[in-house]
């Protein structure tokens, strides 16, 4: 199975605009003031935060540990989708949340690239 994962390409700007939109999205959770839980949004941006600083690893070409020269792209996807889309979920259906456009705008997009992944999971286990 993870030698056909490793045939599925993606798009990295569409892997960035989803790392900076659950950043966005984590930040503004864990700012809020009148939220009591923040546990999720605090391992979201923690996630989030490792994401972006491996990222400017990569592009700046610094020597890494020989795990994360490999391709690691594709699983840092999934988790980042897998965090955001339950972040938005869980705003969402906070009652006591007053803004819920960052919210539904992230869980369109996630939702949107998630059925993109699957469609490019089954396409790979086709050929």
């Amino acid at each position: 199975m993870i030698g056909k994962m490793k045939n599925i390409s993606y798009n990295p700007c569409l892997f960035f605009v989803l790392l900076v939109l659950s950043f966005s999205l984590s930040v503004t959770n864990v700012a809020d003031e009148n939220k009591t839980n923040k546990a999720l949004p605090i391992c979201t941006l923690i996630v989030n935060s490792l994401m972006i600083m491996l990222m400017m690893l990569k592009e700046l070409k610094i020597n890494m540990p020989q795990i994360l020269q490999q391709d690691f792209e594709y699983p840092m996807l999934i988790m980042v989708l897998i965090l955001s889309f339950i972040l938005s979920i869980s705003n969402i259906s906070d009652d006591d949340q007053e803004n819920k456009s960052l919210s539904i705008i992230v869980l369109i997009i996630d939702s949107v690239v998630l059925l993109l992944s699957g469609y490019a999971l089954m396409n790979s286990f086709k050929k």
